[in-house]
């Protein structure tokens, strides 16, 4: 509804266009020059602002087309042509609404012979929501015949006025429990109002994989355990009945009933009886030795263990052709007896030894003294580097991917190497952006002679881009220990050089 409004709205304000328009042009044909234009485009403006809402560029391209064309008239919009039919829209609609449940693929399958043009999935979902269909999930229910309903109508009207006497209450039943679910991902095609219509509601499947019998007290319902084992299953029951004092035979008749052939014999339901009265709680087997592991034992273990030690890029599969194990033994040993991870290593700029490393501590422990004693320091901090820039990069594999047709083979390109055109570039930047920069021209390298003329060039900089550094004579120069840059020449310079 606001869609069709804001349309309406649409094509009333085009018809104000076109009406403007026409006073427009009869009233500017008149107009000699551009202030006489003016001037009447002002006034329309001041008389038609409160109705049409147009600008005066509006009223400019308004006025242009009518002297151009002699009409505004409004262009329609052509689009994609529809490549079905009525004929096969209802098609559709029909297979739709006689198989609520057929997804869009089958429903394409179903109409794809009366199709001149390939259509997608997607088209015959518009077709569906266009005519009122939409995809929802099935409303669920229980399949109960008449009689089913009118029973426990009956049972629940008997019992409305209950309050204490549930207490003297024992429910039992059994039931099927499903392990596997379809996650209700089953939807189906209905239109709006249609939740309980008896055509869209969608029974439980049928599942048969575990069936369990149980009892319980209204007041002592607790958790129940549900195993996918039928002996699990009639264990537990052995031992709800020994909680509840049934005797053996009676116990072992039940389970007759409920599981029919599938029942323990005599024998195992009187010894499991037995347990159960004795204090015995769990169902599950005891823990039995079994066969000796071969393979995860400690021997094994200490000697993959210093294996990788010895070479800590040894694979699992090395591990396992050296002690004779199987590769998914030699992975649990890694994994479950070692605790250990295979990761990438840590790339880092360089490899410092200890002293290098305890200088550089000592000096970040005396930077962060001075920034605590002025907190303006890094604001006058001037730092130098030099970097090689190339004159191309080598192409990534995602900037190297291209579209391709079916029919089309693959696109190929050869391997590609890092450019040997490159310069060296020399830049001074500080915490507002970069000061200074230059590129070593061809044919010199660097050496004192050629960074003193670049202190001399960063010196011009600072003095015409950082003005306040340059009246205060307190900015610091920060770069590296390079040979060029410890030089005798250039330390001179420096220590001479006020600014």
């Amino acid at each position: 509804m606001r869609l069709f409004r804001a349309r309406r709205q649409t094509v009333h304000n085009r018809g104000k266009e076109v009406i403007t328009a026409s006073v427009i042009g009869s009233l500017l044909q008149d107009a000699s020059n551009s202030e006489e234009i003016d001037s009447v485009v002002l006034l329309l403006m001041s008389i038609l602002q409160a109705d049409t809402h147009l600008g005066a560029s509006t009223v400019h391209r308004l006025w242009r087309r009518w002297l151009e064309q002699g009409n505004v008239a409004i262009y329609r919009n052509v689009g994609a042509t529809r490549v079905t039919s009525a004929r096969v829209d209802r098609r559709i609609l029909r297979q739709a609404v006689a198989a609520p449940q057929a997804t869009c693929t089958a429903i394409l399958q179903h109409v794809k012979d009366t199709l001149d043009h390939s259509i997608s999935t997607r088209t015959i979902s518009r077709r569906l929501v266009a005519n009122g269909l939409h995809s929802c999930r099935p409303l669920r229910r229980l399949p109960l015949t008449p009689p089913n309903r009118r029973q426990r109508l009956e049972w629940c009207r008997a019992r409305s006025t209950w309050m204490t006497e549930w207490h003297r209450v024992v429910f039992s039943d059994e039931s099927r429990f499903c392990l596997s679910s379809d996650s209700r991902r089953v939807r189906v095609w209905r239109r709006r109002g249609e939740r309980f219509n008896p055509q869209q509601l969608w029974n439980a499947p049928p599942c048969d994989n575990v069936e369990s019998w149980f009892g319980a007290q209204s007041r002592v319902l607790d958790r129940l355990r549900f195993l996918p084992i039928k002996k699990m299953d009639q264990r537990t029951c052995i031992k709800f009945c020994v909680k509840n004092e049934i005797k053996c035979a009676d116990a072992f008749r039940m389970l007759t009933v409920a599981y029919g052939e599938a029942t323990l014999d005599r024998s195992n339901v009187y010894r499991w009886y037995k347990m159960f009265s004795e204090g015995r709680e769990d169902v599950n087997d005891e823990e039995r030795a079994g066969r000796p592991s071969t393979s995860t034992t400690d021997e094994k273990i200490n000697e993959v263990e210093k294996m990788i030690l010895a070479n800590r890029r040894i694979t699992v599969r090395e591990v396992a052709e050296d002690l004779n194990i199987s590769i998914g033994s030699c992975h649990s040993i890694f994994i479950n007896d070692l605790g250990i991870t295979r990761v990438a290593a840590k790339f880092v700029t360089k490899l410092l030894n200890c002293d290098q490393k305890q200088h550089r501590m000592n000096i970040a422990n005396e930077m962060l003294d001075s920034v605590r004693d002025d907190l303006n320091l890094l604001q006058r901090v001037i730092t130098g580097d030099e970097a090689w820039v190339y004159g191309y990069d080598v192409e990534t594999k995602a900037q190297s991917s291209q579209w391709k047709l079916p029919h089309e083979p693959r696109p190929k390109k050869a391997r590609q190497v890092r450019s040997n055109v490159k310069v060296l570039l020399t830049v001074f930047f500080g915490c507002r952006g970069v000061v200074h920069h230059e590129f070593l021209p061809q044919g010199r390298t660097v050496n004192k002679e050629y960074y003193l003329q670049v202190m001399r060039n960063l010196r011009e900089a600072i003095c015409q881009k950082r003005r306040d550094l340059w009246k205060n004579k307190n900015w610091l120069l920060h770069h590296d220990n390079a040979s060029a840059h410890t030089s005798l020449l250039v330390r001179d310079f420096l220590a001479k050089t006020t600014h």
